[in-house]
């Protein structure tokens, strides 16, 4: 069921849309690579120059209604970077000088490091499938199916270190919902200060570069600083993995489609066996060593709606969990943090995702809801999504109570919004 929504809406959405997406566009030549680049930064006046990945692929998706084009230049910008073995970065310095990205303490050390060494949620396969599916370019679906191959597959191998299924992140960062308290714990840092959770943030920046070997993952792991199988980055992991299946499928690569989809079998399956807590009835992120639970309510467990195999009864739990007042149904859903948790901070501006609203994830969230027959909920959770653009334009984050918009302006991914309509 779509969101009730009118025409003259519509039509500010779409004009809103077009003006952040073009405002937002960078374009040019890098010279330490020699590659041509076109891509929609985050926000052009909120400090967010570089093309991040998972705001790439939601940039794509947005496009896609705008500008079919446009929107397999920035995905083919994204992949421009892919290393051989198949690794995406989560942050590309096109154009950078020399003094700027070397310094950053998420990238390898080398003379010209040009992007991070860290990954973000892996919605490039949902991004070429939302792309191809529009169609306009014959390459465009060959290049995308070897791309996203190559992407999930170096997943698989790199980032699974105990062989479970599931895949591991080394910093919040690379869950993309950077200070989310979920991880406090994971920190070991239990209800912290502004400053301390900053100081353990970048102190595990440094962990990884330097006693992490320049990010060599083998070593990381085993010193285990920080290893958190996160509910929402796997959920998408496997969607991903579907998603590849079915450009498999676009292709007529049977084989291949029957491969991809037993891959998002198994990992569905690892996130239903070992995330999920039938005392808790929620599905919680998992520190190792040990596979710990960390309990803390977030929307990362109700991500699960992803999930093709996701059981009725749990995705019933999960809707109740969702449209309860008390914890994620506030007049402008969904919080990123329940509001019955005692970090639950829906003004801040500064620690992102421990309370507000990010257009991002409502979209993943009403695509869950449509998914498993949940209509109303989800029109009305779109309607409501709809609601925050139009009420305080194309923000970063938003205040759940008052929808007020935080964080940086003309904010691209908000334009998700589009996929809504």
């Amino acid at each position: 069921m779509p969101p009730r929504i009118t025409a003259s809406e519509a039509d500010a959405l779409r004009r809103g849309a077009a003006d952040v997406l073009a405002a937002n566009s960078k374009c040019g030549r890098d010279a330490a690579t020699g590659i041509d680049y076109a891509y929609v930064c985050p926000s052009a006046v909120g400090g967010y120059p570089w093309q991040w990945f998972w705001d790439s692929c939601f940039h794509a998706i947005a496009l896609s209604h705008l500008d079919p084009a446009a929107a397999r230049r920035e995905l083919r910008t994204l992949w421009a970077a892919q290393n051989p073995d198949g690794f995406i970065p989560h942050v590309i310095h096109w154009g950078a000088g020399l003094l700027l990205p070397p310094a950053h303490l998420q990238c390898r050390l080398s003379w010209r490091p040009r992007h991070s060494a860290l990954v973000q949620p892996p919605v490039l396969a949902q991004a070429a499938l939302k792309v191809a599916e529009r169609g306009g370019d014959d390459d465009f679906l060959t290049e995308a199916l070897d791309r996203c191959k190559r992407y999930y597959l170096w997943l698989r191998d790199h980032r699974d270190p105990d062989a479970d299924g599931l895949i591991s992140c080394i910093t919040p960062y690379e869950t993309g919902m950077d200070h989310l308290p979920a991880y406090d714990e994971a920190l070991g840092a239990p209800n912290p200060s502004r400053l301390g959770l900053q100081i353990r943030l970048r102190l595990l920046d440094a962990a990884n570069l330097f006693l992490g070997r320049n990010y060599r993952l083998s070593t990381i792991f085993d010193r285990g600083r920080f290893n958190v199988e996160d509910v929402l980055f796997n959920c998408l992991y496997a969607e991903g993995l579907r998603c590849v299946a079915r450009l498999c499928d676009m292709a007529g690569d049977e084989p291949e489609r029957d491969s991809f989809s037993r891959l998002a079998d198994r990992a569905e399956q690892a996130i239903l066996d070992r995330c999920f807590h039938e005392e808790d009835g929620a599905f919680w992120p998992l520190s190792d060593p040990g596979g710990r639970p960390l309990r803390t309510l977030t929307l990362s467990s109700l991500a699960p709606l992803l999930l093709d195999s996701l059981p009725p009864e749990r995705a019933e739990a999960i809707v109740r969990q969702l449209r309860d007042p008390q914890r994620f149904w506030p007049d402008y859903p969904v919080p990123s943090v329940a509001m019955t948790e005692p970090s639950f901070r829906p003004n801040e501006r500064f620690l992102i995702w421990r309370g507000p609203v990010w257009i991002n994830t409502n979209w993943m969230l009403v695509r869950g809801l449509r998914k498993h027959g949940f209509n109303g909920e989800a029109g009305e959770l779109a309607r409501r999504t709809i609601d925050l653009t139009l009420k305080s334009g194309f923000r970063e984050f938003y205040n759940p109570h008052t929808g007020e918009g935080y964080g940086a302006k003309n904010f691209g991914w908000s334009t998700l919004v589009l996929d809504l309509l």
